[in-house]
C-alpha cells in the first residue's frame, strides 16, 4: 500500500475506515481458505461467512446514513 492511500485512509470518515477494514479480513480469510488445514476447513470457510456478513452490515449502514465514496 503506498503511502498516499495510507494518508489518505487516516482522513477518512470512520464508517469508512470500517468498511475498508472489514474489506481487508475478507481478502485474508480468503487467502486462508487457500493454505487451511482440512481439519480447520469449517472454521476458515465460517470466517469467510462471518466477515462477508460483516462488510453487509456496514454497507447497509452506509447507505442508511446516504455515505458516498465520492
Amino acid at each position: 500500500m503506498s503511502l498516499r492511500m495510507v494518508l489518505q485512509r487516516e482522513c477518512e470518515k470512520p464508517l469508512m475506515k470500517e468498511f475498508h477494514q472489514a474489506l481487508d479480513n475478507l481478502k485474508l480469510a480468503r487467502r486462508q481458505l487457500d493454505f487451511s488445514d482440512p481439519e480447520y476447513i469449517d472454521t476458515t470457510i465460517f470466517n469467510i461467512g462471518a466477515s462477508e456478513s460483516r462488510l453487509a452490515a456496514i454497507l447497509r449502514q452506509a447507505r442508511k446514513e446516504r455515505v458516498s465514496a465520492w
